[in-house]
């Protein structure tokens, strides 16, 4: 939800433009989003790569809350004990580099309690994980569902772009690796999921409705005020004795359509 400068709407409180639509919306898609946070974890714990792959291009959100196992990981740590290249690639899709319950810097850049806790840790984490965590790997800035999880990620200049059709341009339905690795059953969540979210989208643009149309009447004041200015200009530059008009007799004397004066 760019604007034409490619500044982001000013931060809305949802609870002054929030109808009880579009809190309901909100919930259905937190909900679809821990249902498909399963298949996640799942995919990392498997290294199917190619599973979390799809679910990740099909919008699923890494919701940084969400927790794993009895030891409370959340997804991004799962991966790092678990499968490097599966975090790599979250990363790539906005994954927080955080323990749950932490908050992080715009960026989503590792927390000091999680270096902490692979450095003393250690044996518990990827060979190689520390120092890829270490190095600051950039989050990815790809698009995101949702309003929602766009603000979940990072509120004001750095939050991230919403994708401007839904479901996502040039991603199918279908999942073309081994059916092995995916459940028939999780076409259906992901189905529900893409269902829920063109709802709450809907509502999002509704609550977003007054900013635009705010913008567009000031953007045409402007478009007035703008025009009016530069016909006072025009006019003092090419009166008799302007700047403007002295130019024009130059340039047609240098151009030799008239003598000099």
């Amino acid at each position: 939800m760019h604007d034409a400068s490619g500044t982001h709407p000013a931060p809305l409180s949802w609870a002054q433009t929030s109808t009880p639509a579009h809190e309901a919306a909100k919930m259905n898609v937190r909900t679809r989003v821990l249902r498909l946070s399963r298949d996640l974890a799942k995919s990392i714990k498997r290294r199917h790569r190619g599973v979390l792959m799809y679910l990740l291009r099909v919008g699923v959100p890494i919701h940084p809350q969400v927790t794993v196992g009895k030891e409370v990981r959340s997804l991004i740590q799962l991966a790092l004990r678990k499968d490097l290249p599966s975090a790599m690639l979250m990363r790539a899709h906005h994954a927080k580099l955080q323990l749950c319950g932490e908050s992080t810097d715009p960026r989503g850049n590792p927390t000091q309690r999680l270096l902490r806790h692979m450095i003393d840790h250690s044996e518990q984490y990827e060979a190689g994980a520390r120092d890829w965590v270490a190095s600051l790997p950039a989050r990815g800035d790809g698009p995101l569902a949702t309003r929602m999880h766009a603000v979940a990620i990072s509120m004001g200049a750095d939050m991230p772009a919403v994708h401007p059709t839904w479901p996502p341009p040039g991603v199918a339905m279908e999942y073309n690796g081994s059916s092995l690795e995916l459940a028939p059953e999780r076409r259906q969540h992901v189905e529900q999921y893409w269902s829920e979210v063109a709802v709450l989208r809907r509502e999002e643009a509704k609550a977003l409705a007054p900013y635009y149309w705010g913008k567009l009447r000031r953007a045409a004041r402007a478009r007035a005020i703008y025009f009016y200015w530069l016909g006072l200009a025009q006019e003092s530059q090419c009166a008799a004795g302007g700047a403007g008009r002295r130019a024009d007799a130059a340039a047609y004397v240098e151009d030799g359509f008239a003598g000099p004066q």
